[in-house]
Protein backbone atom coordinates (compact mmCIF):
# COMPACT_ATOMS: atom_id res chain seq x y z
CA UNK A 1 0.00 0.00 0.00
CA UNK A 2 2.95 2.16 1.08
CA UNK A 3 6.31 3.14 -0.89
CA UNK A 4 9.33 4.56 0.97
CA UNK A 5 8.78 8.70 1.70
CA UNK A 6 10.54 11.42 -0.34
CA UNK A 7 10.74 13.71 2.96
CA UNK A 8 8.33 16.67 4.07
CA UNK A 9 10.41 19.36 3.14
CA UNK A 10 10.04 22.42 5.39
CA UNK A 11 11.06 25.96 3.96
CA UNK A 12 11.79 28.47 6.78
CA UNK A 13 14.44 30.70 7.82
CA UNK A 14 14.95 29.09 11.00
CA UNK A 15 17.54 27.70 13.31
CA UNK A 16 17.53 23.91 14.82
CA UNK A 17 17.71 24.20 18.15
CA UNK A 18 17.52 21.01 19.51
CA UNK A 19 15.85 17.27 18.38
CA UNK A 20 14.32 14.69 21.22
CA UNK A 21 11.22 12.36 21.95
CA UNK A 22 9.87 9.15 19.91
CA UNK A 23 6.22 8.89 18.96
CA UNK A 24 5.20 5.97 20.39
CA UNK A 25 2.96 2.90 19.10
CA UNK A 26 1.39 0.33 21.54
CA UNK A 27 3.61 -1.99 23.34
CA UNK A 28 3.70 -5.48 22.16
CA UNK A 29 3.48 -8.37 24.72
CA UNK A 30 6.11 -8.58 26.95
CA UNK A 31 8.84 -10.68 25.85
CA UNK A 32 7.76 -13.61 28.31
CA UNK A 33 4.46 -13.89 28.24
CA UNK A 34 2.96 -16.82 26.80
CA UNK A 35 0.58 -16.14 24.31
CA UNK A 36 -3.18 -16.41 25.12
CA UNK A 37 -3.76 -19.23 22.76
CA UNK A 38 -1.26 -21.81 24.91
CA UNK A 39 -2.63 -23.78 28.14
CA UNK A 40 -0.92 -23.11 31.01
CA UNK A 41 1.28 -25.57 32.21
CA UNK A 42 1.57 -26.90 35.80
CA UNK A 43 4.62 -26.58 37.95
CA UNK A 44 6.57 -30.67 37.80
CA UNK A 45 2.82 -31.85 37.02
CA UNK A 46 0.46 -32.78 34.32
CA UNK A 47 -3.13 -33.85 34.37
CA UNK A 48 -3.49 -37.41 32.33
CA UNK A 49 -6.49 -38.97 32.16
CA UNK A 50 -6.57 -42.65 33.54
CA UNK A 51 -9.32 -45.08 32.26
CA UNK A 52 -10.23 -47.56 35.51
CA UNK A 53 -11.56 -50.15 33.60
CA UNK A 54 -12.81 -52.36 36.96
CA UNK A 55 -14.91 -49.63 37.86
CA UNK A 56 -15.98 -48.48 34.29
CA UNK A 57 -15.65 -44.49 35.33
CA UNK A 58 -12.78 -42.23 34.16
CA UNK A 59 -10.51 -40.69 36.74
CA UNK A 60 -8.34 -37.47 36.66
CA UNK A 61 -4.91 -38.58 38.00
CA UNK A 62 -1.60 -36.45 38.62
CA UNK A 63 1.28 -37.66 37.22
CA UNK A 64 4.24 -36.10 38.80
CA UNK A 65 7.04 -35.46 35.92
CA UNK A 66 9.82 -33.53 35.54
CA UNK A 67 9.37 -29.75 34.26
CA UNK A 68 12.43 -30.31 32.00
CA UNK A 69 10.74 -32.44 30.08
CA UNK A 70 8.78 -29.87 28.43
CA UNK A 71 9.90 -27.44 26.14
CA UNK A 72 8.26 -24.68 25.61
CA UNK A 73 6.22 -23.76 22.31
CA UNK A 74 8.13 -20.98 21.19
CA UNK A 75 5.70 -18.38 18.81
CA UNK A 76 6.26 -14.98 17.68
CA UNK A 77 5.19 -12.11 19.64
CA UNK A 78 3.51 -10.31 16.94
CA UNK A 79 1.98 -11.40 13.88
CA UNK A 80 1.48 -14.89 14.56
CA UNK A 81 -2.03 -15.24 13.29
CA UNK A 82 -1.46 -13.09 10.38
CA UNK A 83 -1.67 -16.76 7.61
CA UNK A 84 -3.84 -18.60 10.20
CA UNK A 85 -6.53 -15.80 9.14
CA UNK A 86 -6.05 -15.13 5.88
CA UNK A 87 -7.80 -17.42 2.96
CA UNK A 88 -5.22 -20.38 1.97
CA UNK A 89 -4.63 -18.77 -1.56
CA UNK A 90 -2.33 -16.29 -0.09
CA UNK A 91 -0.20 -18.30 1.18
CA UNK A 92 -0.51 -21.80 -0.14
CA UNK A 93 2.45 -21.08 -3.28
CA UNK A 94 2.59 -24.49 -4.60
CA UNK A 95 -0.50 -23.85 -6.14
CA UNK A 96 0.52 -20.72 -7.91
CA UNK A 97 -0.14 -20.46 -11.68
CA UNK A 98 2.52 -18.16 -12.49
CA UNK A 99 1.84 -15.69 -15.64
CA UNK A 100 4.78 -15.57 -17.49
CA UNK A 101 5.77 -12.07 -19.48
CA UNK A 102 7.63 -11.73 -22.87
CA UNK A 103 11.37 -12.65 -22.48
CA UNK A 104 11.80 -10.07 -25.63
CA UNK A 105 10.97 -7.02 -23.64
CA UNK A 106 14.02 -7.20 -22.21
CA UNK A 107 17.93 -7.39 -23.06
CA UNK A 108 20.99 -7.72 -21.08
CA UNK A 109 23.34 -5.11 -20.37
CA UNK A 110 25.92 -6.06 -17.84
CA UNK A 111 26.94 -8.19 -15.22
CA UNK A 112 26.33 -7.01 -11.97
CA UNK A 113 26.56 -9.82 -9.18
CA UNK A 114 25.34 -13.34 -8.91
CA UNK A 115 24.65 -16.10 -5.58
CA UNK A 116 23.32 -18.98 -4.94
CA UNK A 117 20.97 -18.96 -6.47
CA UNK A 118 20.76 -16.82 -9.26
CA UNK A 119 22.61 -14.30 -11.74
CA UNK A 120 21.68 -11.04 -11.94
CA UNK A 121 22.32 -8.18 -14.36
CA UNK A 122 21.45 -4.61 -15.50
CA UNK A 123 19.10 -5.39 -18.40
CA UNK A 124 16.81 -2.61 -20.16
CA UNK A 125 13.43 -2.28 -21.02
CA UNK A 126 13.08 -1.80 -25.19
CA UNK A 127 9.82 -0.39 -24.88
CA UNK A 128 10.11 1.87 -22.36
CA UNK A 129 13.86 2.07 -22.44
CA UNK A 130 14.02 2.04 -18.67
CA UNK A 131 16.69 0.52 -16.92
CA UNK A 132 15.48 -2.90 -15.02
CA UNK A 133 17.41 -5.71 -13.03
CA UNK A 134 16.75 -8.75 -14.31
CA UNK A 135 17.79 -11.89 -11.72
CA UNK A 136 18.22 -15.36 -14.01
CA UNK A 137 17.26 -18.16 -12.26
CA UNK A 138 19.33 -21.18 -11.68
CA UNK A 139 18.21 -24.73 -11.83
CA UNK A 140 15.98 -25.37 -8.22
CA UNK A 141 13.20 -27.11 -7.65
CA UNK A 142 9.78 -25.15 -8.97
CA UNK A 143 8.32 -24.70 -5.34
CA UNK A 144 11.20 -22.86 -3.96
CA UNK A 145 10.67 -20.49 -7.57
CA UNK A 146 7.16 -20.21 -7.24
CA UNK A 147 7.70 -18.95 -3.18
CA UNK A 148 9.67 -16.29 -4.27
CA UNK A 149 6.93 -15.33 -6.83
CA UNK A 150 4.19 -15.24 -4.45
CA UNK A 151 6.14 -13.25 -1.78
CA UNK A 152 6.53 -10.96 -4.05
CA UNK A 153 3.85 -10.12 -5.61
CA UNK A 154 1.76 -10.17 -1.84
CA UNK A 155 4.21 -7.62 -0.68
CA UNK A 156 4.12 -5.92 -4.16
CA UNK A 157 3.82 -1.65 -2.88
CA UNK A 158 5.22 -2.23 0.28
CA UNK A 159 7.77 0.55 1.76
CA UNK A 160 11.04 -0.31 0.59
CA UNK A 161 10.47 -3.49 -0.97
CA UNK A 162 11.96 -4.08 -4.34
CA UNK A 163 9.32 -3.83 -7.19
CA UNK A 164 8.89 -6.77 -9.01
CA UNK A 165 7.86 -5.95 -12.94
CA UNK A 166 7.57 -9.06 -14.42
CA UNK A 167 8.11 -12.72 -14.83
CA UNK A 168 9.74 -14.37 -18.33
CA UNK A 169 11.43 -17.87 -19.46
CA UNK A 170 13.18 -18.95 -21.83
CA UNK A 171 11.37 -20.56 -24.63
CA UNK A 172 13.51 -23.32 -25.36
CA UNK A 173 15.89 -24.03 -21.71
CA UNK A 174 12.84 -22.57 -19.75
CA UNK A 175 14.86 -21.05 -17.44
CA UNK A 176 12.78 -18.52 -15.90
CA UNK A 177 14.34 -14.87 -15.30
CA UNK A 178 12.73 -12.04 -12.61
CA UNK A 179 12.60 -8.33 -13.83
CA UNK A 180 13.06 -5.62 -10.48
CA UNK A 181 12.96 -1.96 -10.82
CA UNK A 182 16.64 -0.82 -10.91
CA UNK A 183 17.98 0.63 -8.12
CA UNK A 184 21.64 2.18 -8.92
CA UNK A 185 23.09 0.93 -5.74
CA UNK A 186 26.65 1.62 -4.18
CA UNK A 187 28.49 -1.41 -2.88
CA UNK A 188 28.16 -1.05 0.93
CA UNK A 189 31.86 -2.07 1.36
CA UNK A 190 32.48 1.22 -0.02
CA UNK A 191 29.46 3.33 1.14
CA UNK A 192 29.23 1.98 4.91
CA UNK A 193 32.66 3.74 5.93
CA UNK A 194 31.26 6.85 4.76
CA UNK A 195 28.18 7.25 6.48
CA UNK A 196 27.24 10.12 8.97
CA UNK A 197 25.43 9.08 12.43
CA UNK A 198 22.44 10.62 10.55
CA UNK A 199 22.58 8.39 7.65
CA UNK A 200 23.01 5.31 9.59
CA UNK A 201 19.41 6.70 11.59
CA UNK A 202 17.97 7.23 8.49
CA UNK A 203 18.94 3.95 6.53
CA UNK A 204 17.94 2.14 9.44
CA UNK A 205 14.68 2.70 9.67
CA UNK A 206 14.13 2.93 6.31
CA UNK A 207 15.28 -0.33 6.21
CA UNK A 208 12.55 -1.38 9.32
CA UNK A 209 10.00 -0.13 7.60
CA UNK A 210 10.37 -2.69 4.94
CA UNK A 211 10.69 -5.50 7.64
CA UNK A 212 7.98 -4.53 9.61
CA UNK A 213 5.86 -4.79 6.55
CA UNK A 214 6.90 -8.09 5.67
CA UNK A 215 6.34 -8.75 9.20
CA UNK A 216 2.77 -7.62 8.69
CA UNK A 217 2.10 -9.90 5.94
CA UNK A 218 3.36 -12.77 7.50
CA UNK A 219 6.51 -13.09 5.73
CA UNK A 220 10.26 -13.55 7.28
CA UNK A 221 12.69 -12.46 5.12
CA UNK A 222 15.47 -15.06 6.57
CA UNK A 223 18.75 -13.08 4.82
CA UNK A 224 19.01 -9.89 5.83
CA UNK A 225 22.30 -8.57 5.29
CA UNK A 226 24.18 -5.58 3.74
CA UNK A 227 24.19 -7.34 0.24
CA UNK A 228 21.01 -7.34 0.35
CA UNK A 229 20.11 -4.06 1.10
CA UNK A 230 20.64 -1.71 -2.06
CA UNK A 231 21.22 2.12 -1.09
CA UNK A 232 21.02 4.99 -3.74
CA UNK A 233 22.52 7.14 -1.64
CA UNK A 234 22.11 10.25 -4.08
CA UNK A 235 18.53 9.49 -3.72
CA UNK A 236 18.58 8.26 -0.21
CA UNK A 237 16.29 5.17 -1.01
CA UNK A 238 16.51 2.07 0.19
CA UNK A 239 15.26 -1.23 -1.17
CA UNK A 240 15.36 -4.43 0.43
CA UNK A 241 15.79 -7.61 -1.88
CA UNK A 242 16.38 -11.15 -2.66
CA UNK A 243 13.49 -12.66 -0.91
CA UNK A 244 14.78 -16.06 -2.59
CA UNK A 245 15.16 -17.90 1.32
CA UNK A 246 11.40 -16.04 2.36
CA UNK A 247 8.91 -17.88 4.07
CA UNK A 248 5.51 -17.70 5.11
CA UNK A 249 5.11 -17.90 9.15
CA UNK A 250 3.01 -20.05 10.71
CA UNK A 251 2.79 -20.99 14.66
CA UNK A 252 4.41 -24.09 15.32
CA UNK A 253 5.95 -25.27 12.55
CA UNK A 254 9.42 -26.14 12.43
CA UNK A 255 11.60 -24.30 9.50
CA UNK A 256 14.94 -25.57 7.60
CA UNK A 257 18.15 -23.63 9.96
CA UNK A 258 20.09 -23.83 6.72
CA UNK A 259 18.73 -19.93 5.97
CA UNK A 260 20.35 -16.65 6.26
CA UNK A 261 24.09 -15.64 5.89
CA UNK A 262 26.61 -17.18 8.25
CA UNK A 263 28.00 -13.85 9.48
CA UNK A 264 24.21 -12.63 9.98
CA UNK A 265 22.71 -16.63 11.07
CA UNK A 266 20.86 -16.26 14.58
CA UNK A 267 22.11 -18.24 17.27
CA UNK A 268 18.29 -20.05 17.33
CA UNK A 269 19.94 -21.60 13.59
CA UNK A 270 22.94 -22.51 15.17
CA UNK A 271 21.92 -24.24 17.74
CA UNK A 272 18.93 -26.05 15.33
CA UNK A 273 15.96 -24.28 17.27
CA UNK A 274 13.05 -24.88 14.08
CA UNK A 275 10.12 -22.78 15.38
CA UNK A 276 12.15 -19.39 14.80
CA UNK A 277 9.97 -16.74 13.64
CA UNK A 278 10.12 -12.99 12.71
CA UNK A 279 12.77 -12.38 15.35
CA UNK A 280 15.14 -14.06 13.23
CA UNK A 281 15.75 -10.93 10.43
CA UNK A 282 16.05 -8.25 13.56
CA UNK A 283 19.19 -10.41 14.68
CA UNK A 284 20.40 -10.07 11.30
CA UNK A 285 19.44 -6.66 11.60
CA UNK A 286 21.34 -5.86 14.82
CA UNK A 287 24.37 -7.48 12.87
CA UNK A 288 24.19 -4.75 10.03
CA UNK A 289 23.41 -2.10 12.42
CA UNK A 290 26.86 -3.27 14.74
CA UNK A 291 28.72 -3.67 11.32
CA UNK A 292 27.82 -0.18 10.81
CA UNK A 293 28.54 1.92 14.16
CA UNK A 294 31.19 0.21 15.18
CA UNK A 295 32.74 0.24 11.83
CA UNK A 296 33.46 -3.82 11.89
CA UNK A 297 32.01 -5.76 9.10
CA UNK A 298 31.29 -8.18 9.31
CA UNK A 299 30.69 -7.45 13.08
CA UNK A 300 30.63 -11.57 13.94
CA UNK A 301 33.39 -12.98 11.75
CA UNK A 302 32.81 -16.68 11.94
CA UNK A 303 34.77 -19.12 9.93
CA UNK A 304 32.17 -22.19 9.62
CA UNK A 305 28.72 -22.09 11.55
CA UNK A 306 30.38 -23.71 14.65
CA UNK A 307 32.94 -20.97 15.05
CA UNK A 308 30.21 -18.26 14.11
CA UNK A 309 28.60 -19.40 17.64
CA UNK A 310 32.01 -19.15 19.29
CA UNK A 311 32.07 -15.36 17.69
CA UNK A 312 29.08 -14.36 19.26
CA UNK A 313 29.54 -16.22 22.67
CA UNK A 314 32.89 -14.26 22.70
CA UNK A 315 31.03 -10.82 22.96
CA UNK A 316 27.56 -12.01 24.65
CA UNK A 317 28.79 -14.34 27.05
CA UNK A 318 28.29 -17.78 27.71
CA UNK A 319 25.82 -17.60 30.75
CA UNK A 320 23.30 -16.18 28.49
CA UNK A 321 23.58 -18.56 26.03
CA UNK A 322 23.20 -21.61 28.42
CA UNK A 323 20.31 -19.57 29.83
CA UNK A 324 19.06 -19.88 26.03
CA UNK A 325 19.54 -23.39 25.49
CA UNK A 326 17.63 -24.56 29.10
CA UNK A 327 14.78 -22.08 28.28
CA UNK A 328 14.12 -24.15 24.87
CA UNK A 329 15.40 -27.85 25.99
CA UNK A 330 18.50 -27.56 23.36
CA UNK A 331 21.69 -29.49 23.85
CA UNK A 332 25.11 -28.28 21.90
CA UNK A 333 26.94 -31.15 20.48
CA UNK A 334 29.89 -32.10 22.64
CA UNK A 335 32.38 -30.84 20.07
CA UNK A 336 30.34 -27.73 19.46
CA UNK A 337 30.01 -27.10 23.35
CA UNK A 338 34.18 -27.92 23.53
CA UNK A 339 34.66 -25.29 21.09
CA UNK A 340 32.60 -22.46 22.68
CA UNK A 341 34.05 -23.00 26.08
CA UNK A 342 33.49 -20.43 28.51
CA UNK A 343 33.26 -16.67 28.68
CA UNK A 344 32.16 -13.47 30.12
CA UNK A 345 29.82 -11.02 28.51
CA UNK A 346 32.22 -8.47 26.71
CA UNK A 347 30.93 -4.59 27.02
CA UNK A 348 29.87 -3.12 24.04
CA UNK A 349 32.53 -0.24 25.13
CA UNK A 350 35.39 -2.11 24.21
CA UNK A 351 34.31 -1.95 20.41
CA UNK A 352 34.48 1.88 20.41
CA UNK A 353 37.73 3.42 19.38
CA UNK A 354 38.78 7.03 17.43
CA UNK A 355 37.51 6.14 13.79
CA UNK A 356 33.95 5.39 15.54
CA UNK A 357 33.46 6.94 18.27
CA UNK A 358 31.55 9.82 16.78
CA UNK A 359 28.79 7.04 15.21
CA UNK A 360 28.29 5.43 18.75
CA UNK A 361 25.82 7.28 21.61
CA UNK A 362 24.32 5.76 24.54
CA UNK A 363 20.90 5.43 22.43
CA UNK A 364 22.73 3.54 19.50
CA UNK A 365 24.14 1.30 22.36
CA UNK A 366 20.68 0.44 24.26
CA UNK A 367 19.23 -0.45 20.63
CA UNK A 368 22.16 -2.40 19.41
CA UNK A 369 21.70 -4.27 23.31
CA UNK A 370 18.25 -4.89 22.81
CA UNK A 371 18.58 -6.79 19.00
CA UNK A 372 21.60 -8.64 19.64
CA UNK A 373 20.15 -10.79 21.94
CA UNK A 374 20.19 -14.47 22.18
CA UNK A 375 16.58 -15.36 23.31
CA UNK A 376 14.60 -14.59 20.16
CA UNK A 377 11.90 -13.83 22.13
CA UNK A 378 13.34 -11.25 24.08
CA UNK A 379 14.49 -9.08 20.35
CA UNK A 380 12.99 -6.03 19.76
CA UNK A 381 10.30 -6.32 16.93
CA UNK A 382 10.43 -4.28 13.78
CA UNK A 383 7.57 -2.45 14.76
CA UNK A 384 8.84 -1.98 18.64
CA UNK A 385 12.06 -0.43 17.02
CA UNK A 386 10.36 1.94 14.81
CA UNK A 387 8.43 3.75 17.41
CA UNK A 388 9.36 2.33 20.93
CA UNK A 389 13.14 1.71 20.90
CA UNK A 390 14.87 5.01 22.02
CA UNK A 391 17.36 5.47 18.58
CA UNK A 392 14.08 5.21 16.62
CA UNK A 393 13.42 7.87 13.70
CA UNK A 394 9.69 7.97 13.80
CA UNK A 395 7.53 10.80 15.02
CA UNK A 396 10.54 13.26 16.12
CA UNK A 397 10.08 16.34 17.89
CA UNK A 398 12.62 19.37 17.07
CA UNK A 399 12.48 22.63 19.05
CA UNK A 400 12.73 25.53 16.58
CA UNK A 401 13.84 29.10 16.88
CA UNK A 402 13.60 31.65 14.11
CA UNK A 403 16.73 33.67 15.26
CA UNK A 404 17.38 35.54 18.80
CA UNK A 405 16.27 38.93 17.71
CA UNK A 406 12.28 37.40 16.84
CA UNK A 407 13.01 34.98 20.14
CA UNK A 408 9.73 32.71 18.12
CA UNK A 409 10.50 29.27 19.41
CA UNK A 410 7.95 26.36 18.06
CA UNK A 411 7.64 22.70 17.78
CA UNK A 412 8.02 20.31 14.92
CA UNK A 413 6.69 16.64 15.07
CA UNK A 414 7.38 14.35 11.94
CA UNK A 415 4.71 11.47 12.09
CA UNK A 416 4.71 8.17 10.07
CA UNK A 417 0.83 7.16 10.27
CA UNK A 418 -0.01 3.39 10.94
CA UNK A 419 -0.35 1.23 7.83
CA UNK A 420 -2.82 -1.31 10.55
CA UNK A 421 -6.07 0.16 11.06
CA UNK A 422 -6.52 -1.48 14.09
CA UNK A 423 -3.62 0.24 15.95
CA UNK A 424 -4.46 3.94 14.33
CA UNK A 425 -6.79 4.91 17.21
CA UNK A 426 -3.52 4.26 19.33
CA UNK A 427 -1.44 6.28 17.22
CA UNK A 428 -3.82 9.37 17.42
CA UNK A 429 -3.80 8.87 21.36
CA UNK A 430 -0.39 9.36 20.99
CA UNK A 431 -0.46 12.43 19.40
CA UNK A 432 -2.86 14.13 21.85
CA UNK A 433 -0.29 13.23 24.81
CA UNK A 434 2.66 14.51 23.23
CA UNK A 435 0.93 17.97 22.27
CA UNK A 436 -0.10 17.60 25.85
CA UNK A 437 3.83 18.03 26.98
CA UNK A 438 4.05 21.87 25.49
CA UNK A 439 2.20 25.32 24.61
CA UNK A 440 4.58 26.34 21.67
CA UNK A 441 3.22 26.70 17.88
CA UNK A 442 3.17 23.97 16.83
CA UNK A 443 3.53 22.46 13.47
CA UNK A 444 3.20 18.48 12.86
CA UNK A 445 3.87 16.83 9.06
CA UNK A 446 4.29 13.68 7.33
CA UNK A 447 2.16 10.92 6.14
CA UNK A 448 -1.09 9.89 8.12
CA UNK A 449 -2.17 7.26 6.12
CA UNK A 450 -5.92 8.59 6.38
CA UNK A 451 -7.76 10.92 4.25
CA UNK A 452 -10.12 13.76 5.45
CA UNK A 453 -13.17 13.74 2.79
CA UNK A 454 -14.26 11.58 -0.05
CA UNK A 455 -12.80 14.02 -2.84
CA UNK A 456 -9.44 13.43 -1.07
CA UNK A 457 -9.50 9.95 -2.25
CA UNK A 458 -9.77 8.81 -6.22
CA UNK A 459 -13.64 7.41 -6.88
CA UNK A 460 -14.53 7.56 -3.64
CA UNK A 461 -17.76 8.89 -3.08
CA UNK A 462 -18.84 7.89 1.07
CA UNK A 463 -17.60 9.48 4.00
CA UNK A 464 -16.12 6.56 6.47
CA UNK A 465 -15.45 5.85 9.86
CA UNK A 466 -11.99 6.75 9.67
CA UNK A 467 -12.11 10.23 7.43
CA UNK A 468 -14.65 11.74 10.17
CA UNK A 469 -12.03 10.41 13.00
CA UNK A 470 -9.34 12.05 11.40
CA UNK A 471 -11.13 15.25 11.10
CA UNK A 472 -12.44 15.14 14.23
CA UNK A 473 -8.82 14.75 15.56
CA UNK A 474 -7.52 17.53 13.35
CA UNK A 475 -10.14 19.77 15.22
CA UNK A 476 -9.54 18.39 18.67
CA UNK A 477 -6.01 19.24 18.25
CA UNK A 478 -7.41 22.64 17.16
CA UNK A 479 -4.82 22.50 14.06
CA UNK A 480 -5.45 23.94 10.69
CA UNK A 481 -4.96 22.08 7.21
CA UNK A 482 -3.43 24.24 4.86
CA UNK A 483 -4.93 24.19 1.24
CA UNK A 484 -2.69 22.30 -1.05
CA UNK A 485 -1.73 23.84 -4.50
CA UNK A 486 -0.41 22.14 -7.23
CA UNK A 487 -2.48 18.33 -7.06
CA UNK A 488 -5.38 17.06 -5.42
CA UNK A 489 -3.47 13.90 -3.83
CA UNK A 490 -0.18 13.17 -2.39
CA UNK A 491 -0.06 9.53 -3.04
CA UNK A 492 -0.23 6.93 -5.97
CA UNK A 493 -0.50 3.50 -6.62
CA UNK A 494 -2.07 0.22 -8.06
CA UNK A 495 -2.22 -1.25 -11.60
CA UNK A 496 -1.48 2.17 -13.72
CA UNK A 497 -1.57 4.50 -10.56
CA UNK A 498 -5.55 3.97 -10.43
CA UNK A 499 -5.72 4.88 -6.65
CA UNK A 500 -4.24 8.02 -5.55
CA UNK A 501 -5.16 9.54 -1.54
CA UNK A 502 -4.00 12.69 -0.23
CA UNK A 503 -2.02 11.19 2.66
CA UNK A 504 0.09 13.42 3.27
CA UNK A 505 -0.36 16.57 5.29
CA UNK A 506 1.38 19.78 7.10
CA UNK A 507 -0.79 20.67 10.28
CA UNK A 508 -0.29 23.74 12.50
CA UNK A 509 -1.61 25.67 15.07
CA UNK A 510 -3.48 28.80 14.50
CA UNK A 511 -1.01 30.38 16.65
CA UNK A 512 1.61 29.24 14.22
CA UNK A 513 -0.08 30.41 11.30
CA UNK A 514 -0.66 33.82 12.55
CA UNK A 515 3.65 34.24 12.60
CA UNK A 516 4.24 33.65 9.18
CA UNK A 517 3.40 35.45 6.01
CA UNK A 518 2.67 34.01 2.49
CA UNK A 519 2.16 30.44 3.60
CA UNK A 520 2.44 28.13 0.85
CA UNK A 521 1.76 24.47 1.08
CA UNK A 522 2.65 22.89 -2.24
CA UNK A 523 2.97 18.94 -3.71
CA UNK A 524 6.06 18.76 -5.71
CA UNK A 525 7.26 16.28 -9.02
CA UNK A 526 7.30 12.32 -7.31
CA UNK A 527 11.29 11.71 -8.22
CA UNK A 528 11.93 8.40 -6.78
CA UNK A 529 8.61 7.33 -4.81
CA UNK A 530 5.09 6.82 -4.91
CA UNK A 531 4.27 10.22 -2.84
CA UNK A 532 4.85 13.38 -3.39
CA UNK A 533 6.68 15.57 -1.53
CA UNK A 534 5.37 18.34 0.29
CA UNK A 535 6.84 22.21 0.00
CA UNK A 536 5.81 24.16 2.92
CA UNK A 537 7.33 27.41 2.45
CA UNK A 538 6.74 30.03 5.24
CA UNK A 539 7.76 33.27 3.46
CA UNK A 540 8.70 34.77 6.45
CA UNK A 541 8.25 35.84 10.30
CA UNK A 542 5.13 38.36 10.33
CA UNK A 543 5.75 41.70 10.84
CA UNK A 544 3.23 43.91 12.44
CA UNK A 545 -0.22 43.25 13.12
CA UNK A 546 -2.50 40.49 11.10
CA UNK A 547 -5.43 40.97 9.88
CA UNK A 548 -8.51 39.61 11.22
CA UNK A 549 -9.80 35.90 9.39
CA UNK A 550 -12.56 34.14 10.20
CA UNK A 551 -12.55 30.43 10.93
CA UNK A 552 -15.44 28.22 10.60
CA UNK A 553 -15.09 26.43 13.36
CA UNK A 554 -16.00 29.43 15.46
CA UNK A 555 -19.38 28.59 14.25
CA UNK A 556 -19.34 25.50 16.56
CA UNK A 557 -19.00 27.15 19.75
CA UNK A 558 -21.53 27.38 22.22
CA UNK A 559 -22.80 30.91 22.65
CA UNK A 560 -20.75 31.96 19.51
CA UNK A 561 -23.98 33.54 17.50
CA UNK A 562 -25.16 35.19 20.66
CA UNK A 563 -22.18 37.22 21.62
CA UNK A 564 -21.72 38.41 17.80
CA UNK A 565 -25.46 39.54 18.00
CA UNK A 566 -24.83 41.26 21.19
CA UNK A 567 -21.84 43.81 20.02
Amino acid sequence: MKDAHTPLVPLFPLLLVCALVALRAPLALPPNLRPHSSPPIPDNKIITPIVDTSKARLKLQLSEISSSDVAPMSKARVYADVNVLRPKDYWDYESLTVQWGDQDDYEVVRKVGRGKYSEVFEGINVNSNERCIIKILKPVKKKKIKREIKILQNLCGGPNVVKLLDIVRDQHSKTPSLIFEYVNSTDFKVLYPTLTDYDIRYYIYELLKALDYCHSQGIMHRDVKPHNVMIDHELRKLRLIDWGLAEFYHPGKEYNVRVASRYFKGPELLVDLQDYDYSLDMWSLGCMFAGMIFRKEPFFYGHDNHDQLVKIAKVLGTDELNAYLNKYRLELDPQLDALVGRHSRKPWSKFIHADNQHLVSPEAIDFLDKLLRYDHQDRLTAREAMWVGPYSWNGEQWKLGANQRDNFVWMFTRVYGLVLTDEGGNFWNELSDIRSLWNDPWCVGGDFNAVKFPEKRRNCQRISNSMSHFSEIIEDLELIDLPLIGGSFTWCGGLNNRLASRLDHFLVSEDWENQFSGLLQSILPKPVSNHGPILLDGGGIKKGKAPFKFENMWLTVEGFRELVTSW
